[in-house]
């Protein structure tokens, strides 16, 4: 019987990593991974913070990629989508593999959440470039298969 293929939600700044998500989308799905993004989920009935963090709890493996901006808050919440998203997969005890790119300055509240939960929990990866992002995400995600 074949292995039921893997989930992984991809977290970020749709803005700034818009290239990179869809890049780790594309490479996961060639290793027979299914992607999760909350932009790219399709229709839903719930309000939005409900529905991602169904899409969460319904993922195997949590990817955040953290670069220069924080982003904006879902309604009703004092932190940002990133957090947020990084918190609930956290909470569902997810698989998490973080990514920081190297950047010359960074959003003080993106530091600070970064400093608090991610550098302090986990061994993050960091990236230069789109290239190097998607080789090591992949790398990482297969060897978990």
């Amino acid at each position: 019987m074949p292995k039921k293929a893997k989930k992984v939600f991809i977290s970020s700044t749709a803005r700034e990593f818009a290239a990179e998500r869809q890049a780790i989308e594309s490479a996961l799905t060639a290793i027979g991974v299914k992607a999760i993004l909350f932009d790219k989920a399709g229709p839903n009935t719930q309000d939005p913070w409900t529905f991602d963090q169904r899409l969460i709890a319904d993922c195997d493996i949590f990817i955040g990629v953290y670069g220069e901006e924080y982003g904006g808050k879902p309604k009703g919440k004092r932190t940002s989508w990133i957090e947020n998203e990084y918190k609930c997969a956290a909470s569902h005890q997810k698989i998490i593999l973080p990514y920081i790119k190297r950047v010359d300055s960074r959003d003080p509240r993106l530091d600070g959440f970064l400093r608090r939960h991610i550098l302090s929990n986990h061994t993050a990866a960091y990236f230069g470039d789109l290239p190097d992002l998607v080789k090591q995400a992949t790398k990482d995600v297969a060897a978990l298969l």
